[in-house]
């Protein structure tokens, strides 16, 4: 959806990163290849799936251990569909300047 919105934003003239910043989710492929390239969330998808498995054979074992708690911690993939972070007088100054 990002990629899409990418191209939607820039078709009507938008420029990314400079008037808007746009974050995807998931990292897929198509975010190396957008112009610009898309920065993104990362989940650790494998490592996921595996204790998925582990868990589902263990649950049809039985030996499901429901105070277990798992969590997994998503990685920001920095390209470039970001701005750097400004300050509120550079944002105010620029506004007024428009003005």
């Amino acid at each position: 959806m990002a990629a899409g919105a990418l191209t939607a934003l820039k078709d009507n003239g938008i420029a990314i990163p400079l008037h808007l910043s746009i974050i995807g989710f998931d990292d897929i492929p198509i975010a190396r290849y957008t112009d610009p390239q898309l920065t993104t969330v990362r989940y650790p998808i494998a490592s996921m799936a595996k204790l998925a498995t582990e868990l589902a054979l263990q649950g049809a074992a039985g030996n499901i251990d429901p105070r277990a708690s798992h969590c997994f911690m998503p990685t920001l993939v920095r390209r470039h569909s970001v701005a750097t972070r400004q300050n509120a007088a550079a944002i105010t100054n620029s506004t007024n300047q428009a003005m």
